[in-house]
C-alpha cells in the first residue's frame, strides 16, 4: 500500500502539472462571445474533468491507502473509512457515505447531542451541514492561504440542490445527477477559484521579489 500511495501521489502531481496548470492561463470568468464560446466550454470542461480525476485519486490515496497504512501501524481494527458513494442517488447519501469517520464524528458530537437537547432532526442536520461547511472553508483556506468564505457559500448551495433532487433518489437518474454535480457542481468551481487565486498571488509575489533590487 505504501508503494501504491507514492504512485498515486506522483500521478496527482503529474496531472496537475501537465494537464491543469498549463490551462489556467486559458481560463476566463467573463461571459464568452460567440467567437470564444467553443474554446471557453472546451477549456472549462477539461479543467473540471481533470479536477474530478485529481479529487478521486486524492480520495483513494487518503481514505483507502493512507488511513489503512495508519491503521496497520496503530493496530486499529475498524477499517470502514468510506462506503459506496459512487452509487449515490442523492447528495445527502454522498455526504453520509464518502467519509465515514467524519460522518460518525458529526453524528456523535453534533447531531446526537442536538437531538437530545430537543432540536428536530432537520434542525440538527442543518447545524451539521453548517459546521461541515465551516470546516471545509477552514481546510481550503489554510491550504490556499486565504479566507473568502466562498467554500462555505458554495457548499451551502448543496442544501437546496439536495432538496430539489429528492424526487430522483434511488433511481439511475439520481446517480447521473449526482455525478454531474460532482463534475460541474459549485464545489468544483470553488476549488478552482481558490487555486487560481493562490497561483496568481504566488506569481505576483515572485514577480515582486524579482523586481526588487
Amino acid at each position: 500500500r505504501t508503494g501504491e500511495f507514492a504512485i498515486i501521489c506522483m500521478l496527482i502531481y503529474i496531472v496537475i502539472q501537465r494537464q491543469m496548470l498549463p490551462r489556467t492561463d486559458e481560463l476566463s470568468f467573463e461571459i464568452p462571445t460567440p467567437d470564444t464560446l467553443v474554446p471557453f466550454i472546451d477549456t472549462w470542461c477539461k479543467i473540471l474533468i481533470y479536477n474530478l480525476l485529481v479529487w478521486l485519486m486524492g480520495f483513494y490515496a487518503f481514505f483507502h491507502l493512507f488511513l489503512n497504512i495508519l491503521s496497520e501501524v496503530l493496530h486499529f481494527g475498524d477499517r470502514l473509512f468510506y462506503m459506496d458513494f459512487w452509487n449515490a442517488t442523492s447528495i445527502d447519501h454522498f455526504w453520509r457515505a464518502w467519509s465515514i469517520p467524519g460522518h460518525r464524528w458529526m453524528l456523535r458530537h453534533v447531531y446526537g447531542p442536538l437531538v437530545k437537547f430537543g432540536y428536530s432532526r432537520s434542525q440538527a442536520s442543518g447545524c451539521v451541514f453548517v459546521i461541515s461547511a465551516m470546516m471545509h472553508e477552514y481546510t481550503i483556506g489554510v491550504s490556499f492561504h486565504q479566507f473568502k468564505f466562498l467554500a462555505f457559500g458554495l457548499i451551502a448551495l448543496q442544501v437546496p440542490f439536495a432538496i430539489l433532487t429528492q424526487s430522483a433518489k434511488g433511481t439511475q437518474v439520481g446517480n447521473l445527477v449526482f455525478w454531474l454535480n460532482m463534475i460541474f457542481g459549485p464545489h468544483c468551481f470553488c476549488t478552482l477559484l481558490y487555486s487560481l487565486e493562490y497561483l496568481r498571488n504566488r506569481e505576483a509575489s515572485a514577480s515582486a521579489s524579482v523586481v526588487q533590487p
